[in-house]
C-alpha cells in the first residue's frame, strides 16, 4: 500500500512539473527546445515590435508534441500573434494573426496573383520537400471580398497527394492579406501512415455501378416546415438515404460504414426543422375555447393520458397549457401536461393530447436508472412488447407504418457485448400510397429492465398526398445525381486507418444535395425548394481592351452580374432592376443578395430610400437615376437636395431638383457627363454601371 502511495505522490509531482516548467521537464524528449522553436518561427514570420509581450505552453497531443507561442500587445490597440511548433520536427504547425489596428480596405491592393507568390514562397521556404507531394487547389469559389466588413484575405489550400489520389485530411491552409501581403493564417498538417496501393481500385464506372446497386437513393414524400403559399400539399423527393452518406469503399465497392450518429444528422435536422413552432394560449383563451365546446377540456385530457399511462399518487401535476398545433393538422390544438413525483422531485411524466378529438399524442417518464443495472430484453423481445402496445393504441395506423431498418439511435450508455441495455428504441416511418413519409410516424421506446413503454409519441399531418404516378424512375434519378455530383477517388483516415474511398463531390458553386425533385430531378434545399446555384468569380469573354475592363472584371471576381455569363455585353442599356441588385451586392455582400427575387430588390430599395415607391424591375435605367442612387448609396442626399449651392459643368438643361445630385458626382468623380453634356434622359449603359460602382467602392468620405 506504502509503495502504492508513494508512485502516485511522485506522479503528481511529476505531472505539476510538466505543467509549471515544460521546458525544463520535457527537454530531454524534445529534439527542439523552446528557444530553437522561437528561433524557427521568427526566422519565418515576422513578430512585430509592438507585440512585445511573450508567453509559451506545451501541449502534448495524440500525433505530437507542439510548443505553444503567444505574442501580444501590451497597449492599445490590441492585438496578438499565436503559433504552435512541433517539438520534435521544427515544423510550423499553426500561426494566427489579428491586429485591432489593422486598417479594411474596401478594394485589394494586391491582386490575386501577388498574394499567390507571397504564398507559394512560405510554402516553398517552410516545406520544401513535402511541396512535391502537394496539390494547389484552383478555388473557382471565392469571390473577391468587396464589402467593408469581408475577410480581407485570399486564401490558399495545398492538398496532399499520394500517387495522384487526394487526401485532403493533409496540406497547407493560409490566408494572404490584400491590402497588406502579411500571412494572417497558416496550418500544416502531415499523417504518419500506410496509404493502400490503388492498384486494385475499381473504374469509376464500375463504382457509378455499385453505387446504384447499393439502393443509396429513396422516394419518399417531404413536407417543409415553412410554406411560402398556404399549401398543405407533401412533395415527392428523392433523398440520399443510405447510412454510407453515398461513400463507397473504392477497393470492394461496398457502401462505407460510417458512425451511427453522423448517420441520423440528416433526418434528424429535417425533424427538428418540421417540429412545431408553437403558441402558447392564455389562461383567458383557454376558459373561452373550453366554453364554447372547440376542445376537450383539461380534466377530460388528464383522463386520456391516465388511460394508458400509469400516473399514480405519488405524481402531482405541476404545469399545463394549450398550445396551437397548426403544423399538424388546420385548426389543431393540443393540451401539454407535465407532472412530477412529489417525494423525490426525479421522476417526470410528459404528455401531449389532441384538444380536438382526445387522442393520446405522445407521452414519456423520466425514471432515474442505476448504473449498475442492464437490460433483460433483447431487442427482439422489446421490439414485440412495442408493437403489441402499438397495435392497441394504433391499431389502424400500425398498418400504415413499416420499421426504420437504418434506424441509428445508439444505447443510452457503453455496454459490453454481455450486456442488453436498458432501453430500446424503434421508429416506425409513414407509408402513404407505397411511399415513405419519413418525418411522420410513431416512436416508441421499451424499458428493457421491466418490459414497460417509456416513451411514445404519434406524428401524423393532414396533408395532400400526389400521386406518386409519372415520376423518375431510381436509374433516372441515380444519373441525375451522379451527373451533378460525381464520384472521386480520395484517401481519407477513418478509425486511425487510411482507405481509399469514392465520394460524391459537388460541382462548383453548388452544395451537396439534400434531396431532389421527382418529377425533375431537380436537385432542392432543406425547404424542399430549388437550390439557386451560388455566385462564382467570373471572366467576361467580352470586355478584352474596353475602357471599362478593369472595373468590370473587378465586378465579375467578385461575381457581380452573373446573370448573362460568360458575356458582359458593356455597351447594353442596364435595368432598374439589375443596378440595384448590384448596389445591394456592394453593401450587403453577394451571398445575402443573389437568392433575391427582383420584386425583392425593388421591395429593399424602397425600404432604404433609394426608390419612393414600387417601380417595374426591368424599367431602363436613367443617367440622373444613376446619379440618384450613388448618392443616396453614401448617405449624402440631405446633401445634394439643398437648393443653390451647387454650380454645374454642363450646359444642357438639368432639373433643380436633380442639380445636386449631378454636382456632387461629378465633384466626388463617381458620374460625369460627355465634355460639357450630362444628358440625363439617356439610359445607362452596363459598362458606365459597372464604373460608377467601382467608384464607389474607392470613394472616402
Amino acid at each position: 500500500m506504502k509503495v502504492g502511495k508513494q508512485v502516485i505522490a511522485w506522479g503528481l509531482i511529476f505531472a505539476l512539473l510538466i505543467a509549471f516548467f515544460p521546458g525544463t521537464v520535457l527537454a530531454v524528449e524534445n529534439t527542439i527546445s523552446l528557444e530553437e522553436a522561437v528561433r524557427i518561427f521568427k526566422k519565418n514570420f515576422e513578430v512585430p515590435a509592438e507585440f512585445s509581450a511573450f508567453s509559451s505552453g506545451y501541449n502534448q497531443q495524440a500525433a505530437c508534441q507542439v510548443w505553444e507561442l503567444i505574442w501580444q500587445t501590451e497597449e492599445e490597440p490590441q492585438g496578438h500573434l499565436r503559433a504552435q511548433v512541433d517539438s520534435k520536427s521544427g515544423d510550423i504547425l499553426q500561426m494566427n494573426f489579428w491586429s485591432a489596428e489593422q486598417k479594411r480596405g474596401k478594394l485589394p491592393l494586391l491582386s490575386r496573383e501577388e498574394a499567390a507568390e507571397i504564398a507559394l514562397n512560405l510554402v516553398q521556404t517552410l516545406q520544401p520537400k513535402r511541396l512535391e507531394s502537394m496539390k494547389l487547389q484552383e478555388n473557382k469559389e471565392e469571390l473577391l471580398p468587396l464589402t467593408p466588413y469581408a475577410a480581407d484575405t485570399y486564401n490558399f489550400q495545398w492538398v496532399r497527394e499520394v500517387g495522384g489520389v487526394p487526401f485532403y485530411q493533409d496540406g497547407i491552409n493560409l490566408s494572404v492579406n490584400h491590402q497588406n501581403g502579411r500571412v494572417s493564417n497558416y496550418s500544416f498538417h502531415w499523417t504518419t501512415g500506410n496509404f493502400p496501393s490503388k492498384e486494385k481500385v475499381l473504374s469509376v464506372k464500375e463504382a457509378e455501378q455499385a453505387w446504384k446497386k447499393a439502393a443509396m437513393l429513396e422516394l419518399q414524400y417531404f413536407y417543409p416546415r415553412y410554406q411560402k403559399e398556404d399549401s398543405r400539399e407533401a412533395k415527392l423527393v428523392y433523398r440520399l438515404v443510405h447510412p454510407s452518406g453515398g461513400i463507397l469503399d473504392a477497393v470492394s465497392g461496398e457502401p462505407l460504414e460510417q458512425d451511427k450518429g453522423l448517420i441520423s444528422y440528416d433526418l434528424n435536422r429535417m425533424k427538428q426543422m418540421e417540429a412545431a413552432v408553437d403558441t402558447v394560449l392564455t389562461p383567458k383563451e383557454i376558459k373561452e375555447i373550453e366554453a364554447a365546446g372547440k376542445v376537450i377540456s383539461q380534466d377530460e385530457a388528464v383522463n386520456v393520458v391516465r388511460e394508458w399511462v400509469s400516473v399514480t399518487e405519488d405524481f402531482t401535476l405541476q404545469n399545463v397549457y394549450l398550445r396551437q398545433d397548426e403544423q399538424r393538422a388546420p385548426g389543431a390544438r393540443t393540451w401539454s401536461l407535465f407532472w412530477s413525483d412529489e417525494k423525490e422531485g426525479r421522476q417526470r411524466i410528459n404528455a401531449d393530447v389532441d384538444a380536438l378529438h382526445g387522442e393520446l399524442l405522445s407521452f414519456s417518464y423520466y425514471l432515474p436508472q442505476e448504473d449498475q443495472k442492464m437490460g433483460k430484453l433483447d431487442r427482439a423481445a422489446a421490439q414485440k412488447k412495442a408493437e403489441e402496445f402499438l397495435k392497441k393504441i394504433q391499431p389502424v395506423r400500425f398498418n400504415e407504418v413499416k420499421l426504420n431498418e437504418r434506424q441509428t439511435m445508439e444505447p443510452p450508455r457503453p455496454l459490453s457485448k454481455e450486456e442488453l441495455p436498458l432501453s430500446q428504441y424503434f421508429e416506425y416511418q409513414r407509408i402513404v400510397k407505397g411511399v415513405v413519409f419519413p418525418t411522420n410516424g410513431i416512436t416508441v421506446s421499451v424499458n428493457t429492465l421491466t418490459g414497460e413503454i417509456e416513451a411514445y409519441h404519434l406524428n401524423w399531418q393532414e396533408l395532400k398526398f400526389p400521386k406518386p404516378e409519372g415520376v423518375l424512375d431510381l436509374a433516372e434519378m441515380n444519373a441525375f445525381y451522379l451527373e451533378r455530383q460525381p464520384l472521386n477517388l480520395v484517401y481519407r483516415e477513418i478509425d486511425k486507418e487510411i482507405k481509399l474511398l469514392y465520394c460524391p463531390q459537388p460541382q462548383p458553386g453548388l452544395p451537396i444535395e439534400v434531396m431532389s425533385d421527382a418529377w425533375t430531378g431537380e436537385p432542392l434545399d432543406w425547404q424542399g425548394e430549388p437550390i439557386i446555384k451560388a455566385p462564382v468569380p467570373l471572366e467576361f469573354s467580352d470586355i478584352t481592351n474596353h475602357w471599362a475592363e478593369a472595373e468590370i472584371s473587378l465586378l465579375g471576381q467578385a461575381g457581380f452580374f452573373g446573370d448573362k455569363a460568360p458575356c458582359f455585353y458593356p455597351e447594353k442599356e442596364i435595368s432598374i432592376g439589375e443596378f440595384l441588385r448590384a448596389l445591394l451586392m456592394l453593401e450587403n455582400g453577394v451571398h445575402s443578395v443573389y437568392t433575391l427575387t427582383d420584386q425583392e430588390i425593388i421591395k429593399e430599395a424602397v425600404k432604404k430610400g433609394w426608390l419612393t415607391e414600387v417601380v417595374k424591375p426591368e424599367r431602363e435605367l436613367q443617367r440622373w437615376q444613376l446619379a440618384r442612387f450613388c448618392i443616396h448609396f453614401l448617405g449624402l442626399q440631405k446633401v445634394a437636395e439643398i437648393e443653390g449651392i451647387y454650380i454645374l459643368p454642363y450646359t444642357d438643361e438639368v432639373p433643380l431638383a436633380e442639380q445636386g445630385y449631378l454636382a456632387l458626382c461629378w465633384g466626388l468623380n463617381l458620374l460625369k457627363g460627355s465634355g460639357d453634356v450630362f444628358a440625363g434622359e439617356k439610359v445607362a449603359q452596363r459598362a458606365e454601371a459597372a464604373v460608377a460602382l467601382v467608384r464607389l467602392l474607392k470613394c472616402e468620405l
